[in-house]
């Protein structure tokens, strides 16, 4: 029996706590389950296609499934043309798996579908393309980084193990290594990865699914979030100049050593510290990540589930508290409150204060 459609992580890891009410209470320990789709309500809210007339929700065989029902239309660079994407859930390191089916005719060599990640942009996201052969674009994981795709994955084109030749069920699992940001991709046995592939400079974004020339259904999508993150991307945010693009403003810190340097590396650093356990603390999330999205190049996340010694170290009593650093020291803070957890307008009040957009 399926699990529900779509679980909060609070939820999923059965961890309704008296101090997760609102404003959660300092953590225990808690998986970094994000989201869980099954789609067995017969709808697709957590999903944002790029075209809602080529997907839906159908029944098949007893049960609920996404399907793609037709492929897109090609876009200004070469690169899969239908999406859809898991909102709300900006990830650098993450592990997605799922099942997947693909209805084009299997003696098609060139039938594919999709799994997309780190997604920040129509020309600028990740992609594993499972396949019914291997060469130089078919059955590899690809950049688009404001240009036709490339192929980034280790082995040589030709060489890469495909299974993608039947219109039978796969499942499927693609992570995102904490520590080095590599990019692994399995179908059907999923101890071994057919596609590997070095870390990518886009650093984090949006997971989903799609396909680029074909049909196809997915069921069962589970997203996970590791607390730690990329480390060229957190580079990335330390060198980051004033005009860079808006969302390359929150990255997701991987621990206690890469807070430091990002604190002894910019002059103004706003941190939301933040459990994944805390329904709480992910509503506010996509506050503080919209807000960060529009602002100025200074925010940062950092997960603390199981008692971080940061907890401790900046007295964080209750989930979620933003922290500002100016010119490497603690300057302000802005606290959850039981019950309450935090606004925009706090948000908004709290940058001003801060002398940052």
């Amino acid at each position: 029996m399926k699990a529900r459609r779509l679980v909060a992580p609070a939820v999923a890891a059965g961890l309704i706590l008296a101090s997760a009410a609102a404003g959660c209470g300092r953590p225990v320990r808690a998986p970094a389950l994000l989201a869980v789709s099954d789609f067995e309500d017969g709808r697709a809210e957590a999903w944002l296609p790029s075209d809602p007339d080529r997907w839906r929700v159908a029944a098949d065989g007893g049960s609920m499934v996404y399907e793609l029902t037709a492929p897109g239309a090609p876009g200004p660079v070469r690169a899969p043309t239908s999406l859809s994407l898991l909102a709300g859930h900006d990830v650098a390191s993450f592990e997605f798996t799922g099942r997947l089916r693909c209805d084009a005719d299997p003696t098609n060599p060139h039938r594919d579908l999709c799994v997309i990640f780190h997604y920040r942009g129509p020309t600028r996201f990740g992609y594993v393309h499972f396949a019914g052969s291997s060469d130089e674009v078919h059955n590899i994981i690809g950049l688009v980084d404001g240009a036709d795709r490339v192929k980034i994955n280790a082995e040589p084109a030709g060489g890469s193990v495909f299974r993608l030749t039947d219109r039978a069920w796969h499942a499927f699992k693609v992570t995102c290594d904490p520590r080095t940001g590599a990019i692994r991709a399995y179908l059907d046995d999923l101890s071994a990865p057919i596609l590997t592939a070095p870390a990518t400079p886009l650093g984090h974004g949006l997971v989903g699914v799609g396909s680029f020339d074909d049909t196809g259904a997915f069921d069962d999508l589970v997203l996970t979030e590791s607390p730690m993150s990329l480390r060229n991307a957190l580079k990335s945010f330390l060198g980051q100049p004033d005009g860079a693009a808006p969302d390359d403003a929150c990255i997701l810190l991987p621990d206690a050593a890469a807070l430091d340097e990002a604190v002894r590396a910019r002059d103004k650093l706003m941190v939301l510290v933040y459990a994944s356990w805390c329904p709480y603390s992910q509503a506010f999330l996509k506050t503080y990540l919209a807000h960060a999205s529009k602002g100025d190049p200074c925010y940062a996340r950092i997960i603390v589930d199981d008692n971080d010694p940061l907890v401790d170290r900046y007295a964080v009593n209750v989930f979620p508290t933003v922290l500002f650093f100016e010119r490497g020291a603690l300057a302000r803070r802005l606290d959850g409150v039981y019950h309450r957890g935090l606004t925009q307008r706090q948000l908004e009040d709290f940058a001003r204060r801060c002398a940052v957009k």
